[in-house]
């Protein structure tokens, strides 16, 4: 029920954001949003890991990180041997 809730919460917090029109009620709804991510993180953690259990890819955070590692390090490569162009 308590993630119910918390989903609940995260839904209507981007709404918000979307649908105000001032830029400062959306810079506050972006870091209220960060924050709640910062606060609840490992709590996210958890519940990622445990969806991954039930999938049965134990290890899906140390897949994801390592694609994100490996696109980073290509982009640097990439961006590194274009600059060595010029």
């Amino acid at each position: 029920m308590e993630q119910l809730i918390a989903l609940v919460i995260v839904i209507l917090l981007i709404v918000f954001i979307i649908k105000v029109g001032s830029a400062i009620w959306r810079l506050l709804g972006i870091l209220l949003l960060a924050f709640l991510v910062w606060v609840f993180r490992s709590e996210i953690m958890a519940q990622i890991n445990e969806w991954a259990r039930m999938l049965g890819s134990e290890n899906f955070l140390e897949q994801a990180k390592q694609f994100f590692v490996s696109i980073l390090e290509k982009l640097v490569q990439w961006f590194g041997d274009f600059i060595n162009q010029f």
